[in-house]
């Protein structure tokens, strides 16, 4: 009887070790999940307060910039600062004289408008309709 009470005494010890070591890894498991999504909220916290921060910044940089009241028209040597910048670019006129840029090869394959006086620039055959 001795042996058969040893056998159960085992068995139970066994699955009670078992048992436990489930619960200790489950409790180790929900505490480092918990850890983890506390870091996860804070490192998450501090990027949104950086991010605040810099679009303060960039408003206050704004709200501070001079306004100009009156309109200056661009001068020649800020046309050929913009035109050098943009190598490859064939610039053109729109018929009142404005000034836009056409890409790749340089020939006009869309019709457009100007965006400063809405007159008709480009074509859609590969030449210019509007001079």
């Amino acid at each position: 009887m001795i042996a058969v009470n040893d056998a159960v005494e085992s068995i139970v010890v066994a699955r009670v070790t078992s048992a436990v070591r489930a619960e200790v890894s489950n409790a180790v498991n929900i505490g480092i999940k918990s850890a983890i999504n506390q870091i996860t909220d804070e490192v998450s916290s501090r990027i949104q307060r950086q991010n605040n921060l810099q679009i303060y910044g960039c408003t206050t940089s704004l709200s501070n910039a001079p306004v100009f009241d009156e309109y200056r028209p661009i001068t020649q040597d800020e046309i050929n600062m913009v035109k050098s910048a943009l190598p490859g670019v064939t610039w053109r006129r729109c018929t009142q004289g404005h000034w836009y840029a056409v890409g790749d090869c340089g020939n006009a394959v869309v019709n457009s408008k100007c965006i400063d006086c809405k007159a008709n620039i480009g074509s859609s055959v590969f030449e210019f309709t509007y001079k």
